[in-house]
């Protein structure tokens, strides 16, 4: 009898730990402070601006994933990657032993590589966030850059939102984190008069909010040059300049012209290089 009850003690212990994990996810999730009131359960579409090439917000931007996994259960974490990536994209959410170094859009896209979107801490970023997922948590990617991309800056900022508006569609349940660059995060027009609005100005204003980057020195990894042609760039780690006040990272839900809040990394930035570090021989969008 005696050995039963042990018995019975030990697999209910052995139970616990392997139920461990989930139950203490949370837990898990590298701390964003502020992250909860960016995180209002009332909206949909969740947008974070990005500067492109550096450690910092990619690492973030997987913190602020893993918040959201664990209060919603279900997110897609929509990324600025041409919309040919999605076959690989979905083959990559579902093999987790697949790296992600492996999709096309870091092993031969030069359009990403200029401007840092295929840099190691983004692959990184892509590996972590896939981990997320579990038989309680449902996380998958989606790309949204349109191809072929419209030479009009308007329909091209359009058709990224119809893009994350059909993501939505087809995860009617889900949270739609849109990891994109800051300008085009922003929720009021980029132009003079009025009429150049960013795709985030375009997404159903009572179901958007967006955080800006706030600058905090140090360097990216880019492409600089002095044409739009990739002929005269120089690729390589790039000055963000110093700045002396620094603020602590993290959220603050202070809204501005053009955006509902910011969040700041707490530190000043450090380049991330391309995946893969070949020299782009193409003409690449800005």
């Amino acid at each position: 009898m005696r050995r039963s009850v042990l018995s019975i003690l030990a697999l209910t212990a052995a139970l616990a730990l392997l139920m461990a994990p989930q139950a203490g996810r949370a837990a898990q999730c590298t701390p964003v402070p502020g992250v909860d009131t960016f995180l209002d359960p009332a909206k949909t579409y969740f947008v974070v601006g990005d500067l492109h090439g550096t450690a910092e917000i990619p690492a973030m931007v997987a913190g602020i994933a893993c918040a959201a996994a664990t209060k919603f259960h279900k997110v897609v974490l929509a990324l600025e990657f041409p919309v040919t990536n999605a076959e690989a994209l979905s083959n990559f959410s579902r093999h987790p032993e697949s790296p992600a170094a492996a999709l096309p859009f870091f092993a031969a896209d030069p359009g990403g590589m200029t401007d840092g979107r295929s840099s190691v801490a983004m692959a990184q970023m892509l590996e972590r966030v896939r981990t997320l997922a579990s038989p309680d948590i449902a996380v998958s990617f989606v790309p949204f850059q349109p191809v072929p991309a419209s030479s009009d800056p308007g329909l091209y900022e359009r058709a990224m939102a119809v893009g994350i508006i059909a993501a939505h569609q087809a995860h009617p349940d889900a949270k739609i984190l849109i990891f994109v660059g800051r300008t085009h995060a922003r929720r009021a027009p980029t132009d003079r008069t009025g009429a150049l609005l960013p795709m985030a100005a375009t997404l159903p204003a009572g179901e958007t909010v967006s955080l800006d980057v706030t600058p905090t020195g140090g360097s990216a990894w880019n492409c600089r040059g002095t044409s739009l042609t990739l002929a005269d760039m120089k690729c390589g780690p790039n000055s963000l300049g110093d700045r002396p006040d620094i603020p602590p990272a993290g959220i603050t839900m202070t809204p501005s012209a053009a955006y509902d809040g910011s969040f700041s990394v707490g530190k000043p930035f450090s380049a991330s290089p391309p995946v893969n570090p070949t020299p782009p021989s193409s003409t690449a969008r800005p």
